[in-house]
Order: C-alpha cells, then sequence, then structure tokens
C-alpha cells in the first residue's frame, strides 16, 4: 500500500481564477500515473508557492514518487500516445497511456507544461508551474480564517456520504473526519452518490459539485425528490455567486470553499451531529 502524502505553503494564495476541472484534472493525472510505478512507497504532492506579484499568483505544483523511475533513454517517447517506459514494464504496470499526454495538453491549454526528474529505481517528480490572477471579490466568501479560535468537536458515530470525484481531496477528507469518528461513505461521482444514497442511511451528504457522469447538482436534485431534510453541504472551488445562489435554490443547505479549513467543516458538520 502506498502511502499519500500533501504538502501546501502555509502562505499559499486561494481563490484563483482558473479552469479548476482542468487543474484538478491533471493533478489526478499524475498521481494515478505515480500509484501505477509506485508499490508500497510514497507518492508526495507539494503545492509551493513562488510569488504573488501584481495581482498574479505563481506557484508550482509537484508529484513525487520513490517508484521504479524511467531510464534517461525514454524521456523523450513518454508523453507520446500509449508510449511504454519499457516492454518488462509494460507487461508489469501498463505503461503510461494516455495520461501523461492528456495531461500535458490540458497543461498548455492552461499556459503551462509539464516538466520531469526520474531516475531508474528512485523514482520520479513531475511537475509544473501556473500563473493565475487573484480573485480579488471571492475574499468575502472566504472562510477559512474566521474559525481560529474554534475547539473541534468529536462527532463519534456521525455518517457522513461524501461524494467526490478527486482520489486526493477524497483522502484528506477522510483523514481530516477520522480523527472525529465520523463514519465516511464515499462515492466518486454524483450517479454513484445518489444510488448509495438510497440504499444507506447516513446523516449529512458532502457533496462536491463539479463531476463525471453526474454532477453535485443533478444528484441533489435526484436526492431532494425523495428526501427534503437530509443536510447537504457543496464542496465547491468556485467562489462565485452565481455557482451558489444555484446550488442553494436547489436544496444545498450550505457549502464549503475548497480547499477547506477543517475547523469551518468539523463546525458545520457539528450542526447535524444529535447523537
Amino acid at each position: 500500500m502506498n502511502v499519500i502524502e500533501v504538502k501546501v505553503d502555509s502562505d499559499f494564495v486561494p481563490n484563483l481564477i482558473s479552469d479548476p476541472l482542468r487543474i484538478n484534472q491533471v493533478i489526478t493525472n499524475l498521481i494515478s500515473n505515480a500509484i501505477k510505478f509506485t508499490q508500497d512507497g510514497k507518492i508526495t504532492i507539494k503545492l509551493h508557492q513562488i510569488s504573488v506579484l501584481e495581482n498574479i499568483s505563481s506557484f508550482k505544483i509537484e508529484v513525487i514518487d520513490n517508484g521504479i523511475g524511467i531510464d534517461k533513454d525514454k524521456f523523450h517517447s513518454i508523453f507520446q500516445k500509449f508510449s511504454q517506459a519499457e516492454t518488462k514494464t509494460s507487461r508489469q504496470f501498463g505503461g503510461t497511456g494516455l495520461g501523461l499526454v492528456i495531461t500535458k495538453k490540458l497543461l498548455n491549454l492552461l499556459g503551462s507544461d509539464i516538466r520531469f526528474d526520474s531516475e531508474i529505481g528512485k523514482g520520479s517528480n513531475f511537475f509544473f508551474v501556473l500563473h493565475l490572477p487573484i480573485d480579488s471579490k471571492a475574499s468575502s466568501v472566504n472562510t477559512n480564517d474566521l474559525h481560529d479560535d474554534y475547539k473541534e468537536e468529536n462527532l463519534k458515530g456521525l455518517r457522513v456520504l461524501l461524494v467526490e470525484d478527486n482520489m486526493i481531496n477524497t483522502k484528506i477528507a477522510q483523514k481530516i473526519m477520522s480523527q472525529w469518528d465520523v463514519i465516511v461513505d464515499c462515492a466518486e461521482n454524483g450517479l454513484i452518490g445518489v444510488e448509495k444514497f438510497n440504499a444507506n442511511s447516513y446523516d449529512v451528504i458532502l457533496m462536491d459539485l463539479s463531476m463525471p457522469v453526474m454532477d453535485g447538482y443533478d444528484a441533489t436534485i435526484e436526492i431532494r425528490k425523495t428526501d427534503k431534510l437530509i443536510p447537504i453541504i457543496a464542496l465547491t472551488a468556485s467562489a462565485s455567486f452565481g455557482y451558489l445562489d444555484r446550488a442553494l435554490q436547489i436544496g444545498i443547505n450550505e457549502y464549503i470553499i475548497k480547499p477547506f479549513n477543517p475547523k469551518e467543516l468539523n463546525m458545520k458538520l457539528s450542526k447535524y451531529y444529535f447523537y
């Protein structure tokens, strides 16, 4: 089993204007690739704030593993369709496939590019740099700094359905809630979330709004057809009032802006804790 570690600079600036779906897909692709070529090792995701200049945030994201690594002779080919780092490796791990090809194209659309360092037997480091404008208007709905004095409560027995397609976000949320003894069930898209809701009993639903197959809006609409009361808390990377207003109109009780403050999540969940 691999260990996944996330390191974010304490001075990282949130509320950036970009395409969160594309960025999430890039990071997910890189992590999936790292997991594929790492066995019982460690994968580290680093977010480093490089600079903030004239309302532009420059930051670097790295996905580092201590897996099998890549031969330098194969560096030129790994971003080609269905490239295989080495025949024996491809049989054992399945090759790099289209993940890195798509990642490179997505980053190009975002005005960036993928870079990497690697050494056979020691692992790989895939990284990219983004330069994004800061949305100063979003500060009015960013609540990360409002709960510094709040003492987190134990929520033992609280049953939460977490509907989130990003594996890293899921792992982080699970780890945070496990500290409060919350029982967490996960669904990777809205359709599975609706199916699990219909088959099980939960106290609260944490609902990502942007997901494949069925997004959080449609999933909420389906759930509200049969249950008007279960609390649904939206998890969203967008601080746009338009998105949030729509969420509230279809039956979302409240929302948390990602990346969320654990104290804020604890405070919101504690409202529905009656054990």
